[in-house]
């Protein structure tokens, strides 16, 4: 039994607990936080652990984009705050909550408002390629100048806070219109205010972190880990997907179609001389180096321009050259700016591996997911 158990359930016990309830899509909340209560998106084909409790409607009839705008409401999170003891979101706390049924008016409209949100989130995240949305159209560099695609979306990013806070206050009004006669509080007084629904600091790009961004696409592109035809003509999807269907495996902008032979031969037209073993190396006169193959990226997408490109990415890394940035290991290189990048919660992941001699003047460049035992 032991063992039958374990082939089923992954343990020794008869289930795990809730399992009826994995990969079905809900909202989801951190069980204790000290920036407060708020749900996010939880989608399809996920599952879930105590300290991230997920609330999942019974009915199939309730809207679970009208459910997130519920209970992210100022009236909800209020509701939750008063109870909350040390900023401990009990599931006892949640379950407590009134539920009305809303109109069909009501919900149509609070589920559009809810997704309205969601949509400018993705736009503003969609711009990081450690996101499975990352678009590198949202990073608006493809040909421009990169000081001006920085300007362009620090715009971008007030106007995406400004449509997202009068969007959450629609939601609240209509909310707070079904309790009108039941419900008074101080929203203040429990620490719901205003800049609640700020995005992140780290949604707001300096310049010098734009131009590693942008980088780091190239970079990508190199190995054929991205599709630089994203840049060039546009191809990936700007469609916003389902939030609560299933994370998509690949990204809008990764390169699918493209296959290798073992000889490292393009089976089918693409651009850009991809290398089939993930190894390149930082020696200038290479047919593997990796700025050779660099700049060939970088002209496919600025053109005449990419001597422009190449010295303004320069000034803002604040290096001499791009080889100087790629054999610099330490802060204000590559490798250090990737680590950070595929580090979260202590957990260290880099996807390109830096193999370099004592004395930096050479190097190997290796891509993870190309890597075999051979």
């Amino acid at each position: 039994m032991r063992e039958l158990n374990h082939q089923l359930h992954g343990m020794e016990a008869q289930a795990k607990q809730s399992s009826r309830y994995y990969f079905k899509a809900g909202v989801a909340y951190t069980y204790r936080s000290s920036r407060g209560f708020s749900v996010r998106v939880f989608p399809e084909g996920c599952t879930f652990a105590v300290n991230g409790p997920v609330i999942q409607p019974i009915s199939v009839d309730v809207d679970k984009y009208y459910l997130i705008g519920w209970i992210n409401s100022e009236t909800m999170r209020a509701i939750v705050h008063a109870q909350a003891n040390a900023n401990l979101f009990t599931p006892g706390i949640i379950k407590s909550l009134p539920w009305i049924e809303p109109s069909p008016e009501t919900r149509a409209e609070v589920s559009r408002l809810a997704r309205t949100i969601i949509d400018l989130k993705l736009r503003a995240y969609s711009r990081f390629e450690t996101s499975r949305f990352f678009d590198v159209t949202a990073l608006g560099c493809c040909g421009v100048e990169l000081r001006e695609a920085v300007n362009r979306i620090t715009q971008d990013n007030t106007i995406i806070e400004g449509e997202i806070a009068k969007s959450a206050s629609q939601i609240c009004e209509q909310v707070q219109g079904l309790y009108a006669d039941s419900i008074e509080i101080d929203w203040s007084k429990h620490g719901i205010l205003p800049e609640d629904h700020s995005l992140n600091s780290e949604v707001h790009i300096a310049e010098r972190d734009y131009a590693t961004l942008v980088v780091s696409f190239l970079f990508g592109c190199v190995f054929g880990r991205w599709d630089v035809r994203c840049c060039t003509n546009g191809s990936s999807s700007s469609v916003r997907p389902d939030a609560f269907l299933p994370v998509p495996s690949y990204s809008p902008c990764m390169l699918q179609s493209i296959k290798c032979a073992s000889n490292g031969e393009i089976l089918s037209p693409y651009p850009l001389a991809i290398d089939a073993d993930g190894v390149l190396v930082d020696e200038q006169d290479h047919p593997d180096d990796i700025l050779k193959h660099l700049r060939s990226v970088i002209e496919d997408i600025w053109g005449e321009r990419c001597d422009i490109f190449e010295s303004q990415a320069c000034e803002l890394l604040g290096v001499k050259s791009l080889r100087d940035y790629f054999r610099r290991p330490a802060k204000g290189g590559f490798w250090d700016d990737h680590i950070s990048r595929y580090s979260k919660s202590r957990r260290k992941a880099p996807i390109y591996w830096l193999l370099q001699s004592s004395k930096k003047n050479y190097a190997i460049w290796l891509y993870y997911h190309r890597l075999d035992k051979d």
